[in-house]
């Protein structure tokens, strides 16, 4: 009887670490695939504008010292990201990027309007640190002139461990790990935003929506 309580112990255990290994963390207490009612155990939400019941915010919350809006987006009852957002201040993005930086990780690319800056093809090209810091710099000082740019930051352990073999960030995206977590710095105009995503598990879950279609 011992034998077989220890076994079913073993059992759950496992099953555990499996369920809490899978959670791959969005921002704070948050993580991918959340249930509606586990987010609401954590904080209080309301639906958001005619979304059909998958947009949901609660305000404020803390980031950077700043108050943003926090806007929890589902789908069937699963979290897919979150939103921050606020009134764009002097100075934020830098320190909104300095923040993410810090937290291990990395620029991948930075687009405006119909311009990209794919951080891989422009350090690969250069023939200096200091000429790809120059490229990058003075792209991300345009997009912020005209208050229109979108920054996409990566785990650095996913950047430096496919690095080499790859040509740009698109390549890069399409190996990278399940598990990866993006976090993106959105600014349209008078506004800016902090998305944060975990990509390849999204993209997992719509192609189990989705199923294998024959014709």
């Amino acid at each position: 009887m011992k034998k077989v309580c220890m076994i079913f112990c073993c059992i759950l255990m496992l099953s555990y670490g499996t369920a809490a290994a899978e959670n791959v963390t969005l921002f704070k207490d948050f993580f991918y695939g959340m249930s509606k009612e586990d987010v609401e155990k954590k904080v209080n939400i309301a639906p958001y504008g005619n979304s059909d019941g998958k947009w949901f915010y609660s305000y404020p919350v803390k980031f950077i010292n700043k108050d943003w809006e926090q806007v929890f987006v589902f789908e069937n009852n699963k979290l897919q990201l979150i939103f921050l957002a606020r009134d764009l201040d002097p100075n934020i993005y830098q320190i909104v990027s300095q923040s993410i930086i810090k937290n291990g990780f990395v620029p991948l690319g930075i687009t405006s309007d119909d311009k990209i800056c794919d951080i891989i093809e422009v350090a690969k090209r250069s023939k200096s640190r200091a000429d790809m810091e120059s490229e990058i710099n003075k792209f991300e000082l345009s997009a912020l002139h005209n208050k229109k740019i979108v920054s996409v930051y990566i785990e650095n352990k996913i950047f430096q461990k496919n690095f080499h073999t790859v040509n740009n960030a698109m390549e890069l995206m399409r190996i990278a790990d399940d598990r990866m977590r993006e976090v993106d710095i959105i600014i349209d105009h008078e506004r800016i935003m902090i998305k944060f995503l975990a990509p390849q598990m999204a993209i997992k879950y719509m192609q189990e929506q989705v199923g294998e279609e024959h014709f």
